[in-house]
């Protein structure tokens, strides 16, 4: 699981996080003054469409569009270098989930998933070999 966080100023306080894991990329940001109230937007890897970056001089504004819902992560104020950084970690999730459907490697082991379930996925394929008569 990798962690990134919003670093301008106006969001020291509440940073507003982009965690990405085995099977999801969560943008998860608390709002002032109801600090309690915690909005939180995921896309399964398997649904992203697209990975948009707007540099500045020193900050980045993060797009990830999802191909199954009008509404995308929109992360504004990451350093340039972070929004590289996640930009080139999820194409290579993408590039590893079309070669072999695993990507351990590239987001490590801590977490199973968010909800801290194990997910299987199905392939489509009949487990059991066919009988022919």
């Amino acid at each position: 699981m990798r962690k990134y966080r919003a670093s301008r100023l106006k969001q020291l306080i509440f940073p507003q996080e982009l965690i990405i894991d085995k099977y999801h990329v969560l943008s998860r940001k608390r709002s002032f003054p109801a600090f309690w109230l915690v909005r939180e937007e995921s896309i399964p890897l398997s649904k992203l469409a697209s990975i948009q970056i707007l540099k500045g001089m020193f900050f980045s504004k993060l797009i990830i569009e999802n191909a199954g819902g009008p509404y995308p992560i929109v992360l504004d104020g990451l350093w340039n270098r972070s929004a590289n950084e996640a930009r080139e970690l999820l194409e290579m999730i993408e590039r590893e989930i079309v070669d072999t459907d695993d990507v351990s490697t590239l987001v490590g082991e801590d977490h199973e998933n968010l909800a801290g379930k194990k997910i299987h996925q199905n392939s489509g394929s009949p487990s059991s070999p066919s009988k022919n008569s």
